[in-house]
């Protein structure tokens, strides 16, 4: 049993799966992957229900106890879970502790992560980069942070950090990739959305790998892209393309400038951006 359905959960979940074991996974939050958007993670839950993955969404959980050698898992709702094995994967909290930052000057607010500005400093001659920050907790947040670093005490750069789109995955038999905002994100903002989206199964790649399950989406705000998703086989692959596509802000009317090589999983990327935009009503 895993509490927790966020990459983590997620992950782990399909691997001990993939190796034989009955899997269930408890989410908290109204659905799975609870940073993406519902139909993305009804997608995902889908998938891993057919592979014999069992999901409870809105389950807060109570108690979690060993009982004759077995954990036993209570939710809110009186259900309850025994596994050999419970996994609690319910999110992270910093390992700052024994690090002395404050005799640095650093200061850590109340989760215990390093406090910067928007330099990344945290005290005068001191710079704090990666997880220990908290801004975002990823590899490659943390190396792209270090660079700036790097290259402002080289007096190579001298304005604000600027992260740009940051891109996340989740692995698995069936992936999510994500770069950007979600449609529900802009809706709580108060913004006007579009999507725009295209099956997997019109792709050659997905269709010659048997993986047509899953689709690509483009979140429009202001005539703009803001954000482009995907779940279905392999589309982590997809995430650098995504990522270039927004920040050099291409639209439907000029992604021709751009030549993606046919057949390609990039294709149904450009598939997903020329396709037609449904307006999207917040709830």
């Amino acid at each position: 049993v895993i509490i927790g359905a966020g990459a983590i959960g997620l992950e782990l979940g399909d691997f001990f799966s993939a190796m034989g074991c009955k899997v269930t996974i408890v989410e908290a939050a109204p659905h799975i992957a609870p940073l993406e958007d519902t139909d993305i993670a009804a997608e995902l839950r889908r998938a891993l229900q057919k592979n014999g993955i069992t999901c409870h969404e809105g389950a807060r959980a109570k108690d979690l106890r060993t009982v004759d050698g077995q954990a036993q898992l209570t939710l809110e709702d009186g259900t309850v879970i025994s596994a050999a094995k419970a996994l609690v994967a319910v999110g992270r909290t910093p390992n700052t502790a024994g690090l002395n930052a404050q005799q640095w000057g650093c200061n850590l607010n109340k989760r215990g992560y390093v406090e910067t500005n928007a330099f990344l400093e945290a005290a005068p001659n001191v710079y704090a980069v990666g997880d220990v920050n908290g801004l975002v907790l990823l590899a490659h947040a943390a190396e792209h942070q270090a660079v700036y670093v790097a290259e402002r005490i080289l007096g190579e750069s001298a304005g604000e950090y600027q992260s740009g789109p940051v891109p996340s995955c989740v692995y698995g038999a069936m992936e999510v990739m994500r770069v950007g905002q979600t449609a529900e994100a802009l809706l709580r903002e108060g913004k006007n959305v579009e999507v725009s989206q295209a099956a997997l199964s019109l792709n050659p790649i997905a269709q010659a790998s048997g993986g047509t399950a899953g689709f690509v989406k483009t979140v429009w705000s202001d005539g703009k892209i803001a954000g482009i998703a995907a779940v279905g086989a392999g589309v982590s692959h997809l995430v650098m393309v995504a990522l270039l596509l927004i920040k050099e802000g291409y639209t439907a009317q000029n992604l021709h400038k751009v030549m993606f090589a046919h057949p390609t999983l990039d294709e149904i990327v450009s598939m997903s951006i020329m396709a037609p935009k449904v307006r999207v009503e917040s709830n």
